[in-house]
């Protein structure tokens, strides 16, 4: 399956865990920063800065393709981010900081 068609509940994750992790990477600390931003560089390099972005600022596709050109659809966009955010939550549980 493209990672462009696969949904939250396709990595396992239900909307209160996408509602967590967002939360989390928009209240971030620094070194939770850094771990993100390494999350995103191996889920797209050419979008990781557009991917950081989105998760740490709240900015939406939308909001960044006006400021800037975005190689990408927006479902590939947010099928990236679904992919990042999968892998934000691995690492979260692997760490203990979230439970499953």
């Amino acid at each position: 399956m493209r990672i462009r068609d696969k949904w939250l509940k396709d990595y396992g994750l239900s909307d209160d865990t996408r509602r967590f992790l967002i939360d989390f990477c928009t209240h971030a600390a620094p070194k939770d920063k850094e771990m993100i931003q390494k999350v995103c560089k191996s889920v797209k390099p050419e979008l990781a800065q557009q991917l950081f972005d989105s998760l740490t600022l709240g900015i939406s596709y939308d909001k960044l393709s006006a400021k800037e050109y975005i190689p990408l659809p927006k479902h590939d966009f947010y099928g990236y981010q679904r992919k990042a955010l999968s892998l934000i939550d691995d690492y979260l549980r692997l760490f203990g900081r979230i439970q499953k």
